[in-house]
């Protein structure tokens, strides 16, 4: 941890609550609307985001997680087991219209991306944290201050605020020097 003084070096990790459900898609045409001028590049763009409406979407997504049910509950492993992969597969939620991207696409995980790319500079300039890397919705953050990092998680959270996300419980503050 090269730059990092002091024997404690603490670590904010951050994850979005079901990220790529969640990501509006108003926001993100005024996100793209700001970077792109060309026409044409931000109605494609915007058919792929707004694809996620579709109903047939959410019909396949129920069907796929019955399908998933059954063959669990065909299996030869404990009831225990069953009801844990059961509830995992229930949970996978549907898309609320004007959320969501699609999962899998080459362009969701580029627009995913970008959807936080101004987090990404509120971070290292305006919070000034010198060490922080994000992949998709999970960030980390370094320091020898906790309180520091309780002070950057708050600001964090107003700030996606704004685009309409919060973090989900696997957000903490932990103590890698004892890692």
């Amino acid at each position: 941890m090269n730059g990092l003084k002091g024997e404690t070096i603490y670590a904010l990790k951050y994850d979005i609550s079901k990220y790529f459900y969640n990501i509006d898609h108003e926001v993100l045409m005024k996100l793209l609307y700001k970077k792109f001028k060309d026409k044409r590049v931000l109605n494609i763009l915007k058919k792929i985001i707004d694809s996620t409406d579709k109903e047939y979407v959410n019909r396949t997504i129920t069907k796929l997680k019955e399908m998933e049910i059954d063959r669990i509950k065909g299996l030869e492993i404990s009831d225990k087991e069953k009801k844990l992969k059961i509830l995992e597969v229930s949970q996978i939620p549907l898309y609320e219209k004007g959320r969501g991207l699609p999962i899998g696409n080459m362009t969701s995980q580029i627009l995913a991306v970008f959807y936080l790319n101004e987090l990404d500079h509120f971070i290292k300039e305006k919070l000034g944290c010198k060490y922080y890397i994000r992949y998709m919705d999970d960030g980390v953050l370094l320091s020898n201050s906790k309180e520091y990092l309780k002070y950057c998680m708050k600001e964090i959270e107003c700030v996606i605020k704004e685009y309409k996300l919060c973090l989900n419980k696997k957000t903490k503050i932990i103590n890698v020097s004892k890692v």
